[in-house]
């Protein structure tokens, strides 16, 4: 699980990435803060059944962003844990080179420093998808 940035202050991707078919998913956030990413994880959660989300989602692998600062949130619904937040070492992207690598072909479309404030969910899905 990462963030892909426009420009700072702006909307921003939440990216998860599943290795063993090297598929990537896009979800597009209004700002980057621990609510929004809570927000997407709770609406996969409801759209999903727990035993699906839990195999999908059970282990995210991320880094130390803002962005995740929250991991009781991320991690359980009520008393139900649904997934376990793992954190890279500070300053490590190598721990998570594969999610690295798939922001670069995002860069293709979107080239840094780019504002994202005219995409929306459905953009995203016919661009990354």
């Amino acid at each position: 699980m990462d963030s892909v940035e426009g420009i700072r202050g702006g909307k921003v991707l939440l990216t998860f990435l599943f290795r063993s078919c090297n598929l990537m998913l896009a979800f597009i956030r209004d700002r980057n803060n621990s609510q929004s990413v809570t927000d997407i994880i709770n609406e996969l959660y409801s759209i999903l059944p727990s035993d699906v989300y839990q195999s999908l989602f059970g282990v995210l692998l991320t880094d130390n962003g803002t962005e995740f600062s929250n991991p009781t949130a991320i991690e359980y619904c009520g008393d139900i844990q649904r997934s376990r937040v793992v954190y890279c070492e500070p300053y490590s992207s190598y721990q998570k080179p594969h999610v690295e690598n798939n922001h670069n072909y995002v860069r293709d479309i979107i080239p840094n420093k780019k504002s994202i404030k005219h995409l929306t969910q459905k953009d995203v899905q016919e661009n990354f998808y």
